[in-house]
């Protein structure tokens, strides 16, 4: 059980730490609204981060499909 619980709370900060690289590093019209806004979903356990890597992100215009 110890190690199960370890590895929650690993997968919660590693998944923190990635949304929170992509909000300071991605300019504001990349994210679908405030920077702040996500940032405060992103606390909520595991299922913050992960709505914001699902759906808070504006898909990028410079990799679009056929080039």
């Amino acid at each position: 059980m110890k190690k199960f619980l370890i590895s929650v709370v690993a997968v919660d900060i590693v998944a923190k730490l990635a949304a929170w690289h992509f909000l300071y590093h991605l300019p504001e019209n990349r994210i679908r609204g405030s920077k702040w806004k996500w940032f405060w979903i992103t606390l909520i356990d595991v299922v913050g981060p992960i709505a914001f890597l699902v759906a808070g992100r504006n898909p990028s215009e410079d990799f679009s499909e056929g080039e």
